[in-house]
């Protein structure tokens, strides 16, 4: 079943064009490293929250209800692989690929990888969109990395049935890394940008789109890459010490092991796999 939320920004107005297309954007960095604090003083309007985090990590990682370490039962590590019966999550491919490890310390490891396409590399830049060519659109859920792998978590053996859940905002993490940490005062709460709602004008994805972030009391709008305003509030999760990959977007695989033969459901789809290595 798949669990994953839409993840929506609200649209908000009455901000000056010219105003926001004369100051430099939040976090616009030439060498694509982690975006400075936002200069201060230009006046109570534009003024931002105060950048409390650091960029590369938070203070408590973000985590899944029920995760933590298990065993594996006998006779299922291995790599398992098959496809997606009736529709895939993946608009090209239906490979899906399973593996379980047992780590050194005894406990265990699961992956999963969807499709066949080489994953992205780690993202470079805090302000534009990713993975790279991706549009900075508002309101878009989020999809499935074709080539990604993902890492098992809640992981439940019921006999020979698995379940877990995978976090589909695990393949931003490395753009959530470059992120810098502003305190919202009106949800006493943190974001990657200065606010949890905004503007995209004069249309999403548009290539001269100017973007704003905003606070709900409007009373603090901010110029940002429009990148920011689409991914922030639905890839990251940010604390006092910076951002990382969130985990309230997930998805969940439900499956059972029968010799060589795994059948279930994943990301709302009819799964089939076979053994293919020990």
């Amino acid at each position: 079943m798949n669990i994953g939320k839409l993840m929506t920004l609200a649209m908000l107005s009455g901000f000056s064009l010219a105003a926001c297309e004369a100051r430099t954007l939040i976090g616009m960095v030439p060498d694509g490293s982690a975006p400075d604090a936002p200069a201060q003083g230009d006046g109570a309007t534009f003024d931002s929250p105060v950048l409390v985090g650091d960029a590369g990590h938070t203070c408590t990682p973000p985590t899944f209800k029920n995760d933590g370490p298990y065993t594996l039962p006998a006779g299922v590590a291995g790599t398992w692989t098959g496809y997606f019966q009736g529709g895939s999550p993946l608009p090209s491919s239906d490979v899906v690929k399973l593996s379980i490890q047992q780590r050194a310390d005894g406990t265990g490891e699961i992956q999963v990888t969807m499709g066949t396409a080489t994953p992205p590399p780690p993202a470079t830049s805090a302000t534009e969109s990713y993975p790279p060519g991706a549009s900075a659109t508002l309101g878009t859920s989020l999809t499935v990395i074709d080539g990604f792998t993902y890492l098992a978590h809640a992981v439940t053996w019921q006999g020979t049935r698995l379940k877990f859940l995978l976090g589909r905002a695990q393949p931003y993490e490395s753009w959530c890394a470059l992120q810098s940490s502003y305190y919202v005062p009106d949800r006493a709460a943190y974001n990657c940008i200065p606010g949890y709602g905004g503007t995209m004008t004069p249309a999403a994805g548009d290539a001269g789109a100017v973007c704003i972030a905003q606070t709900d009391d409007g009373k603090t709008m901010t110029p940002i890459s429009c990148a920011q305003l689409a991914m922030c509030n639905a890839v990251c999760s940010c604390d006092a010490c910076g951002c990382s990959a969130s985990a309230f977007s997930q998805d969940e695989f439900d499956v059972t092991f029968d010799g060589d033969v795994v059948t279930g459901v994943g990301e709302g789809h009819n799964v089939r796999l076979t053994r293919v290595a020990p």
